[in-house]
């Protein structure tokens, strides 16, 4: 078996548990973390539909569940979950779980540079069959359009100066070590590791276009939820969370979770990358559709509205 240690797996067992969730959705699978316990949970008279958008990861995922009749793995992206549900034979499914973490393939193995520490080409793409890498991208940005994704996804300190040395030298990016050496000339050394990350992070939400994608996920997670059904989100920076956060204008919907649930300090010790990820649970009620509306082009507007600096 092959898989990192999914992230607050008890409460998600438990909230599943305590809502008799027979049909679930786990829309970002990865190598199968969540998957796995949960279809051992749901049991024989259960489903779990696992969603992995990375089709070398989605491999991984494929060879780690094959043991298990009731995990139906899928190889697309959950901005697709409609017509996902649909091709099932599925009207409604009783629970939707989104992690939105990074994982420790793309991170290690992928050799598309999620990671400053290692040398690679500057991809970030989560499936390299679609649209063009970083590196690529970078060249056809303006110093605005880098210091804004900079400063709204990755919450940057200096984002106007780094953009403007990334702008300066867009040609000459390629690999991670490029844009490491453009970082270190902006920041102070003793904040670079603090800050890397975030650079890395907000890049990657961009070239995955991951918040628009977060937003047309969740709204169709929650068309396709049953009365009564349960939608979590794990997510661990904040301009992520806040998306999660907003879930609760939509009519119908009511939190589970006054606040996030955060993680006790004994899973922080057996997985360190757990540490910052916060669990929002919701549940269907009476759904007024013209309220999920609203809050879609709420979400989608102010983020657009974000990063174009307008």
């Amino acid at each position: 078996m092959n898989y990192h240690k999914p992230c607050q797996l008890g409460k998600i067992l438990s909230y599943i548990s305590d809502f008799r969730c027979k049909v679930v959705i786990d829309c970002t699978a990865g190598e199968g973390g969540h998957t796995i316990p949960i279809s051992k949970l749901v049991g024989k008279s259960g489903k779990v539909i696992s969603i992995e958008a990375d089709p070398f990861y989605y491999e991984i995922l494929k060879n780690n569940v094959q043991s298990y009749p009731n995990i139906f793995p899928v190889n697309d992206s959950y901005t697709n979950l409609e017509t996902i549900v649909h091709n099932f034979g599925l009207e409604k499914v009783d629970s939707v779980l989104f992690d939105f973490g990074m994982s420790s393939f793309h991170l290690e193995a992928s050799l598309r540079g999620f990671s400053f520490k290692k040398d690679e080409v500057l991809d970030l793409r989560f499936n390299p069959l679609e649209g063009e890498p970083l590196y690529q991208r970078i060249k056809k940005m303006d110093q605005q359009q880098i210091e804004h994704l900079l400063r709204v996804f990755g919450e940057v300190r200096g984002a106007r100066k780094l953009a403007s040395l990334i702008y300066k030298n867009r040609n000459s990016i390629r690999t991670t070590v490029d844009l490491n050496r453009i970082v270190a000339l902006s920041i102070p050394p003793f904040l670079l590791n603090e800050q890397l990350p975030l650079v890395y992070q907000a890049f990657r939400i961009f070239i995955n276009d991951e918040f628009h994608n977060i937003i047309s996920g969740i709204s169709a997670a929650i068309k396709c939820l049953d009365k009564g059904g349960i939608l979590l989100t794990l997510s661990y920076h904040s301009v992520e969370d806040r998306i999660c956060k907003t879930i609760k204008m939509i009519k119908g919907i009511r939190p589970l979770t006054k606040k996030p649930l955060i993680v006790e300090e004994i899973e922080v010790a057996e997985n360190p990358r757990c540490r910052s990820s916060k669990l929002r649970v919701f549940k269907k009620g009476e759904l007024d559709e013209e309220s999920i509306v609203d809050w879609y082009r709420y979400n989608t507007s102010f983020w657009s509205a974000a990063v174009s600096g307008r």
